[in-house]
C-alpha cells in the first residue's frame, strides 16, 4: 500500500492517534509505578520510535509486523538508551502483552469480528483498550501506592532480577510463537488464550514464592542482627550498673586529692564505654528505618567491633525517601564499609565514623575510617582489579563506579588527610 494512500485512510488515522495515545499512558503507569522518571525529550522519542514502528507495519501490510517493530523498539530504547533496568521493562512489557490479548480475545468475540485482522484495524477495538488498560493501569498504581511495599521485599525482588528476566522473555517469547503460528485461529480458540494465560499465572508464582523465600531469610537475618544488638547493649548497661559504685568512688578519690590530670584520663576511660552504648543504641531499627539498610549497618559494625574499632554512626535522614534505589546503595554502602574495616584495622587508632545527612540540595552518606597507607592514589582505586591488599580482588570500587555511571544524580567525592580517608556519596533529587 502507497504512504500516501494509506495516509487518507480514516481507520488508519485514528488508529495511528490511539497508538501515539496508548504509547503515552503506558509511559506514564511505567513512571509511576516502577517510580522512574523520563524527560520530554526521551518521552517524545519514545512516541516517534512507536510512530514509525507502527507506519511501517501498516505499510508491510501485517499488523503483527507492526506490534512487532513498536514491541522490540521500545524494548531497545528502554534497555539501551533510558538504562532502565532489564528486569522493569522485561515484566512490564511481558505483563501489558498478556492484558493486551486478554482484551482482544473478549472483544473479538463479544462483537464477533469476521477475522483478527479486522479487530486489529477497527479503532473500536483500539478504543475499548486503551480505555480498560487505562482503568487496570490506574487500579494497579493505586493499589502499590497504598500497599507501601516494605523495601526489604523490593530489595529481595531485585536480588531474583535474573529469575524475573528469564519468566519474562519466556513469556513474550511464548506469546510471539502462539501469535505466528495461529495468528487467525487465536482469537477464535480458547485454547490459545489459556495456555499463555496459564504460563503467565504459574511463572509469577514462582517468582512470588522465591522472592518471599528471599524476604523471609534477610527478614530472620534483620532479627537475628537487632537481637545481636539488643543483647551487646543488655550487657555493656549490666556491667555498667554493676560497676557503678566502683566508678563514684574512684572519682571521688580523684577529687579528694585533687588530681585532675588523673581524673580527666579515667573520664576519658569512662566516656569511652558510654560511647559504645550509645552507638549501640542507634543501632535501632526504629532510627534506621529501612531493613535493608539496617542488616548491613548491623552486620559491618559487629564485624568492626570484632576487630576492636570504634564505630560512629549518626543517622538524620528518612531512610525510606531516599533519592536512588535501596538495592544500589546497599551495594555501595557494603563496599564502602568493606574497605574502611580493612584499612582501619591495620592502624593503631581504629576508628570508622558513618554518617547519614541532608541539606537543601542533596542527601549524604559519609564514611570516614583512620588508615595507613598515606601513599594511596585516589585517582586509580576506581580502576579494575587495582588493590593495595594481596588476597582481594580489586572489583569493589570499580563496581562502585558502574553504579555511579548509571544513575545521573548521584556523586561520589573521595578525599584523604593526615588522620581520616573519606568517601562522600551525594544523592540529589532525580
Amino acid at each position: 500500500m502507497k504512504i500516501g494512500n494509506l495516509l487518507l485512510n480514516k481507520n488508519f488515522i485514528i488508529n495511528s492517534v490511539l497508538a501515539i495515545v496508548f504509547v503515552e499512558i503506558s509511559l506514564i503507569f511505567f513512571q509511576k509505578i516502577f517510580k522512574t522518571p523520563i524527560s520530554k525529550k526521551n518521552n517524545s522519542i519514545c512516541i516517534l520510535i512507536n510512530a514509525f514502528a507502527f507506519l511501517l507495519g501498516n505499510v508491510l501490510r501485517n499488523c503483527i509486523y507492526a506490534y512487532s517493530f513498536m514491541l522490540v523498539g521500545s524494548l531497545g530504547f528502554f534497555i539501551y538508551k533510558l538504562k532502565i533496568s532489564d528486569v522493569k521493562v522485561l515484566s512490564y512489557f511481558s505483563l501489558m502483552a498478556i492484558l493486551i490479548l486478554n482484551l482482544q480475545f473478549l472483544i473479538f468475540n463479544l462483537f464477533s469480528y469476521s477475522s483478527y485482522l479486522s479487530m486489529i484495524q477497527s479503532p473500536l477495538c483500539g478504543i475499548l483498550v486503551l480505555t480498560i488498560l487505562s482503568v487496570v493501569g490506574f487500579i494497579v498504581n493505586f493499589v502499590l501506592q497504598h500497599l507501601k511495599l516494605d523495601n526489604l521485599f523490593t530489595n529481595s525482588i531485585t536480588k531474583n532480577s535474573p529469575l524475573i528476566i528469564s519468566i519474562s522473555l519466556l513469556n513474550l517469547l511464548t506469546i510471539f510463537a502462539i501469535f505466528y503460528t495461529f495468528f487467525e485461529l487465536f482469537s477464535q480458540n480458547i485454547f490459545y488464550i489459556l495456555i499463555l494465560d496459564f504460563s503467565f499465572y504459574f511463572s509469577l508464582n514462582l517468582v512470588l514464592c522465591l522472592c518471599y523465600s528471599s524476604y523471609s531469610k534477610q527478614k530472620i537475618n534483620n532479627l537475628r542482627l537487632c537481637n545481636k544488638t539488643v543483647l551487646s547493649l543488655y550487657d555493656n548497661t549490666r556491667a555498667f550498673k554493676h560497676d557503678f559504685h566502683n566508678i563514684i568512688q574512684a572519682i571521688g578519690g580523684y577529687i579528694l586529692t585533687n588530681d585532675m590530670d588523673g581524673l580527666k584520663k579515667y573520664y576519658a576511660q569512662i566516656s569511652k564505654d558510654c560511647k559504645i552504648s550509645n552507638n549501640l543504641s542507634k543501632l535501632n531499627p526504629e532510627l534506621i528505618n529501612n531493613p535493608a539498610i539496617y542488616n548491613i549497618l548491623a552486620d559491618k559494625y559487629h564485624l568492626a567491633n570484632s576487630h576492636n574499632i570504634d564505630i560512629n554512626l549518626d543517622v538524620m535522614v528518612d531512610l525510606n525517601n531516599l533519592n536512588m534505589n535501596i538495592y544500589e546503595l546497599t551495594r555501595i554502602l557494603g563496599i564502602l564499609l568493606d574497605n574502611a574495616i580493612e584499612a582501619s584495622k591495620e592502624c593503631n587508632k581504629k576508628s570508622i565514623n558513618i554518617a547519614f545527612k541532608q541539606d537543601k540540595y542533596k542527601q549524604m552518606l559519609t564514611i570516614e575510617n583512620t588508615y595507613s597507607n598515606k601513599q594511596i592514589c585516589i585517582d586509580k582505586i576506581f580502576e579494575k582489579d587495582y588493590t593495595t591488599k594481596p588476597h582481594n580482588t580489586g572489583l569493589g570500587l570499580w563496581e562502585v563506579r558502574k553504579i555511579l555511571n548509571r544513575n545521573s544524580n548521584l556523586n561520589l567525592h573521595t578525599t584523604k588527610n593526615n588522620d581520616y580517608f573519606s568517601q562522600q556519596l551525594e544523592i540529589y533529587s532525580a
